[in-house]
């Protein structure tokens, strides 16, 4: 079962922009450059907000959650490697943006559970 996940709209064509990162940013970021730190987040802020909204209605607990995404985002881009490949990333990096937003989730025990769960 797929689990689609909003990651904005292009505003030229009304399809679903993706959320990809180069290299070069990937591993500028990696480096500790603020630019390329701040346009990561930028590109990726659409699907961590998606992710936020699926695991609440209530805005400070969705804006927490961002804050933990975006947490786990920086943590996956310390952990890239080039053989992995940059546009490959947005998959990489979805397991420690959960995985982020679930340690600050308590209540419940994973992403998966809360999807499948009456």
């Amino acid at each position: 079962m797929k689990i689609p996940l909003n990651l904005g709209q292009n505003s030229m064509s009304g399809s679903p922009a993706k959320a990809t990162a180069s290299e070069a940013e990937i591993l500028a970021a990696q480096k500790g450059d603020w630019v390329a730190k701040k346009k990561k987040k930028k590109k990726f802020s659409p699907l961590i907000q998606s992710l936020a909204a699926k695991r609440s209605d209530d805005p400070a607990v969705v804006a927490a959650l961002v804050e933990a995404g975006q947490a786990g985002l920086h943590q996956a881009a310390k952990k890239y490697r080039k053989s992995v490949g940059a546009d490959k990333f947005s998959v990489f990096s979805l397991p420690y943006i959960q995985k982020a937003m679930d340690r600050l989730d308590k209540n419940r025990q994973n992403f998966l559970s809360r999807l499948f769960s009456p």
